[in-house]
């Protein structure tokens, strides 16, 4: 069920009444035996933004299929609990900011196993069309105001331009600004290196209009026939929905993990890597590291793979 902004008042206020008479308790990750859960935001309408900025991101009129096709498959086909789904105004940039820059994602975005966000962005944050923080990044969430994982989100995915573009000049490497500042238990970040384009599916995977509901068709094996990776399933999808059907020349899909590093032999080790992940209930899921051993860093050209 779509929230409204009213409950969405509330409920800050009654958590921010908890939080005034808190309960002293070892700080632990959020343990990961109850259902898997999912929330997704996503931003079409930038007028707001544009207003404020003098700005002039366009609209985006493809974002809910592709969003909500996630939100929706992840229920249907593998009975995911749906936590939230946030939109335009009611899409909050504070829902992903850390309580000490003054944002709630203790009780949004890392309270899920799994998340995704969909509107625009540029190497350092993705914008919103909603000042809700009014801290030094008004309108925007920054990599300097992100640290998840800590509570209980796992996975994320950022469908936005340029934020995980891999060494932008003038900012520091995508691994300096969304990996070690991030990385507090999360697994990995789906996204893109360059921009990309709003569209739907096309091509002889049209089948399934929705590219989220392509992403976890290819995780869950109805694509390939196997069970793939969500690493491998974020590829093989934006292969198929980058990879053609407009005149942008080439889109760079990228996703970052964290590392683990663990001894086989005397002088061997193996790196298990958050993005080769599955979906938990269809393979190995690594276990949260804060911080990682290290992190890592995949990008790749969508070329269409059918």
């Amino acid at each position: 069920m779509k929230l409204e902004k009213v409950n969405r008042i509330l409920w800050i206020v009654a958590i921010t009444i908890l939080l005034m008479f808190p309960v002293f308790t070892r700080p632990a990750f959020a343990e990961d035996t109850n259902d898997e859960e999912v929330g997704v935001e996503w931003i079409e309408d930038y007028s707001a933004y544009n207003e404020a900025h003098d700005d002039s991101l366009e609209p985006l009129d493809k974002i809910d299929d592709n969003v909500e096709g996630f939100y929706d498959t992840l229920y249907s086909e593998c009975g995911w609990t749906k936590r939230f789904n946030m939109y335009e105004g009611s899409a909050w940039e504070s829902d992903f900011e850390k309580y000490s820059v003054g944002g709630y994602d203790h009780i949004w975005i890392d309270t899920v196993d799994f998340a995704y966000f969909s509107g625009h962005g540029y190497y350092d944050h993705f914008p919103f069309n909603v000042d809700a923080d009014n801290n030094d990044y008004d309108w925007r969430v920054h990599y300097t105001e992100v640290s998840w994982g800590d509570k209980d989100l796992e996975w994320i995915v950022i469908a936005s331009c340029l934020v995980l573009n891999a060494a932008p000049d003038g900012y520091p490497n995508v691994i300096n600004r969304w990996g070690w500042p991030v990385f507090h238990g999360l697994h990995a970040i789906l996204g893109f290196h360059s921009v990309a384009v709003d569209k739907l599916m096309d091509g002889p995977f049209a089948i399934y209009p929705s590219p989220g509901e392509m992403f976890v068709h290819t995780m869950i094996g109805d694509v390939t026939g196997d069970e793939e990776k969500i690493g491998e399933s974020w590829e093989l999808m934006t292969d198929e929905w980058q990879g053609q059907g407009h005149p942008y020349g080439d889109i760079w899909g990228a996703c970052l993990g964290q590392v683990k590093r663990v001894r086989v032999a005397p002088r061997e080790f193996h790196n298990y890597i958050g993005y080769n992940d599955y979906l938990r209930g269809y393979g190995y899921v690594m276990d949260d590291m804060d911080p990682p051993h290290a992190i890592a860093y995949h990008k790749w050209l969508c070329e269409p793979w059918t």
